[in-house]
């Protein structure tokens, strides 16, 4: 995986080409007052700010900040966590129908997280 360089000059040039040279406020911007959130997109925040895009926090309950997400109120959002090394537990989260924002539930449309019982067995460590 590559990250896109930082350049804030870019930044505020393309800002400026989409009709914003004075920068952008991002209003009631929900974050969960929970675990890492608060602290991760602080440092987002300001990383924004240096390009002209200022985010007004909202902190709310971790409940409701994933409730907002889900009536796609927040124009990016923030997501992390720690899981096992097993993809379904992960990507069950997102892919499991009524977990997608925005999306309608439409019968026979919703992916459904694998069952416990097909996981494939733990992986062995050892030397060579």
């Amino acid at each position: 995986m590559q990250f896109p360089e930082h350049n804030v000059e870019m930044a505020k040039k393309l800002l400026a080409e989409a009709g914003y040279p004075n920068g952008i406020t991002i209003k009631n911007y929900f974050i969960s007052k929970s675990f890492f959130y608060p602290k991760v997109l602080t440092l987002a925040q300001e990383q924004l700010k240096q390009a002209g895009i200022n985010v007004e926090l909202q902190v709310v309950e971790h409940a409701t900040y994933h409730e907002n997400i889900r009536k796609n109120l927040n124009p990016f959002v923030l997501y992390g966590g720690t899981r096992i090394t097993d993809a379904d537990a992960w990507l069950s989260l997102f892919f499991d129908g009524k977990e997608i924002p925005t999306r309608p539930r439409q019968q026979g449309h919703q992916l459904r997280p694998l069952p416990w019982h097909r996981r494939p067995a733990p992986r062995r460590s050892g030397g060579a």
